[in-house]
């Protein structure tokens, strides 16, 4: 009898500790989630250079991007009002409904200087939008030296 309740008290504990480590990579949010993974070059010259974000996102009900040509993923330079908005491809097929995640590259294509200085500090915020009209949470990058 002991033997018996001792295997059943070890297999229960073997269960649930099996159960509370599955649960977390299981359970997404249906609202999307992104991180930044890189921000690339730190300095660039106005008018000239790119900035490439890499980000990296996961969603709970795959309905990140879309198939038609509309705007769902932006880039705020914090110093101007009006954010650049991107297409983001759509990442799984209609009606899925099924959790994702990985990584997207965007590239500004130039960036100015707002003032008449030779030089200038910016951050930019980036955030998406899924077919549900969710937004995810909103990342700020490092500053990038930007000069003429």
């Amino acid at each position: 009898m002991k033997r018996t309740l001792l295997l059943l008290a070890c297999s229960l504990i073997l269960w649930t500790g099996c159960k509370q480590d599955e649960l977390p990579n299981d359970i997404l949010s249906p609202v999307p989630q992104i991180s930044l993974i890189d921000v690339s070059p730190t300095s660039v010259q106005a008018l000239d250079d790119e900035i490439r974000f890499e980000v990296q996102y996961q969603d709970g009900d795959g309905d990140l991007g879309s198939s038609d040509d509309a705007k769902n993923l932006f880039i705020q330079d914090l110093r101007i009002d009006n954010p650049h908005a991107f297409h983001l491809q759509q990442l799984a097929p209609d009606e899925a409904n099924v959790p994702i995640q990985g990584t997207f590259v965007v590239t500004l294509p130039f960036t100015i200087l707002t003032d008449n200085a030779s030089e200038q500090n910016v951050r930019f915020e980036i955030y998406v939008v899924d077919r549900a009209g969710n937004q995810s949470n909103i990342l700020t990058t490092p500053e990038i030296v930007v000069t003429e």
